[in-house]
C-alpha cells in the first residue's frame, strides 16, 4: 500500500471517493516538499511530481504518491517541457496541475496547450509579471518607476563593467546576482577599494547584477495570496533565530503584525 493511501481502507462494500489529483510540474524546487505535506493534510488530495533532477527531498517524502523524473538537455525548449508534462498530466488522470517555482515560465506561456487538452492549470501570473519578480533588476526599475519606498539601486545592464558607476550611490553597499535566492551570492562591500577587488576576483566577468545601498534595520518578509491584483491573504514575518548564514533564508520566523508592509505590498502587486 502507498503511503499516501495509509488510512484510508473504506469499510466492506462501501465505494470509495476518487481524490484529487495534483501534479507538481516542478517536484525539483525546494517548496515543492512543503507544498506536497501541506496537500497532504486534506484526505480529499493525492499529490504526483515531476522532477528535472532525479534525488530530491520530494522523491522520498510520504506526502509524494508517485514521483518521476525527467531528463532534460540543456537545449531543451518548453514547449517540448510542456509536452511531456501534458502527456503526464493525461496518463495519471491529473485533475490540477500546480507549479510551484521553477516551472512557472512553462505553464504560463503554454497554458493554451493544456486548456485545449482540458487539463486544468491552478492560476498563474502572466509571464511579463513573473519575469519581473524573479529579476532582481527588473524589480528595483520596477518600484522605482512606481515610486514606492526601495534602496538606492544600480542595475547592470549586461555588459560587462570592470568599473561600473557606483558614485549615486552611499556605502556599504550590497551586490546581488540579479536571479539567484536564498541569499546566493549576496556581497556586502564597505567601500569603493572592496567594490574593486570583489569585481577583480570574479571567475567571470559580472553583468547581471546590481548594486544596492545597505540600509540598517529590521528583515522583514511579507507572503501574499492574490486575485486579480488584490491581496485576499497575507502574512508578515520575522526571522525568530539568528540565520546561519548573513544572507541566507530564516530558520525559523515569527508571524507579526505590520500594516505598511502589507499596504505597501499591495500598492506593488495593484
Amino acid at each position: 500500500m502507498a503511503a499516501s493511501d495509509r488510512g484510508s481502507i473504506a469499510r466492506p462494500g462501501a465505494k470509495m471517493r476518487r481524490k484529487n489529483r495534483v501534479l507538481l510540474a516542478d517536484g525539483d524546487s525546494d517548496f515543492s516538499t512543503r507544498v506536497a505535506r501541506s496537500l497532504a493534510m486534506d484526505s480529499g488530495f493525492q499529490t504526483y511530481a515531476v522532477s528535472t533532477v532525479a534525488q530530491t527531498a520530494l522523491r522520498y517524502s510520504r506526502s509524494c504518491h508517485r514521483f518521476k523524473y525527467h531528463s532534460v538537455s540543456d537545449g531543451s525548449s518548453t514547449e517540448s517541457l510542456a509536452q511531456r508534462l501534458l502527456a503526464r498530466a493525461k496518463e495519471l488522470e491529473i485533475d490540477v496541475v500546480l507549479a510551484v517555482q521553477n516551472a512557472i515560465p512553462v505553464l504560463s506561456t503554454h497554458r493554451s496547450l493544456f486548456e485545449s487538452a482540458g487539463v486544468y492549470i491552478a492560476p498563474k501570473p502572466a509571464i511579463e509579471a513573473y519575469g519581473i519578480t524573479v529579476d532582481k533588476g527588473a524589480f528595483a526599475r520596477r518600484v522605482a518607476a512606481h515610486d514606492l519606498p526601495h534602496p538606492r539601486t544600480v542595475v547592470l545592464d549586461g555588459r560587462v563593467q570592470t568599473r561600473p558607476d557606483l558614485d549615486s550611490l552611499k556605502y556599504p553597499l550590497l551586490y546581488k546576482p540579479c536571479r539567484a535566492g536564498y541569499g546566493h551570492g549576496i556581497r556586502r562591500l564597505q567601500d569603493e577599494s572592496s567594490v574593486c577587488e570583489f569585481l577583480e576576483g570574479q571567475k567571470k566577468p559580472v553583468k547581471h547584477g546590481i548594486f544596492q545601498e545597505g540600509i540598517s534595520g529590521e528583515d522583514v518578509d511579507c507572503s501574499v495570496i492574490c486575485v486579480k491584483g488584490k491581496v485576499i491573504v497575507a502574512t508578515v514575518q520575522r526571522p525568530l533565530l539568528q540565520r546561519r548564514k548573513e544572507f541566507g533564508a530564516a530558520v525559523v520566523v515569527e508571524l507579526v503584525e505590520n500594516d505598511r508592509v502589507v499596504g505597501l505590498v499591495s500598492e506593488l502587486i495593484r
